[in-house]
């Protein structure tokens, strides 16, 4: 096997009067032109490996059609409102949708359309007392690190379901 050269350079944090090596540091950068490549090499030698095993098509197959299944999470009531998620079956991220006891269901936030790739994500940090803003981290491309978003949930004069502030 032939895998892609890794560069090493000399990045060297000091803690504590310790210092450590960190030669692949540069590696963190996602968008450097240098990564996306190595990222890509390392991609196809994986490509190159998996495609020996000859059901590995199969399994996609079986796997694919295992979790292809509409999936709900149990509601959660907030306030006047019960949420929820649910998924199609293949979706990227899982939906968040409401509804009052009696009521209609409505699309909350969908996190699939947040980016073409469908791969921003969204996670519940926080709930005002009243259940009027909820603050949630919203991360792209799998990215730990995100932007917190407050959402105001109550409907103002025939505006979407939330309003982003």
């Amino acid at each position: 096997m032939q895998y892609p050269r890794t560069r090493k350079d000399g990045t060297i944090d000091e803690f504590f009067g310790v210092k450590v090596p960190d030669p692949y540091r540069w590696l963190e950068n996602d968008h450097d032109p240098e990564v996306i490549a190595w990222t890509q090499a390392q991609q196809a030698l994986t490509e190159s490996i998996l495609n020996q095993y000859p059901g590995r098509k199969a399994m996609l197959e079986r796997m694919q059609e295992l979790v292809n299944y509409p999936r709900q999470t149990a509601p959660i009531k907030y306030g006047e409102w019960y949420y929820y998620h649910r998924n199609d079956g293949l979706q990227n991220q899982w939906v968040i949708y409401r509804k009052r006891q009696d009521g209609p269901e409505e699309l909350f936030l969908d996190p699939n359309t947040m980016s073409p790739d469908g791969t921003t994500t969204v996670y519940s940090v926080g709930k005002s007392k009243d259940f009027r803003y909820f603050t949630f981290l919203v991360s792209a491309a799998g990215a730990d690190a995100g932007e917190l978003w407050t959402i105001d949930t109550r409907p103002l004069n025939n505006t979407p379901a939330f309003e982003l502030r």
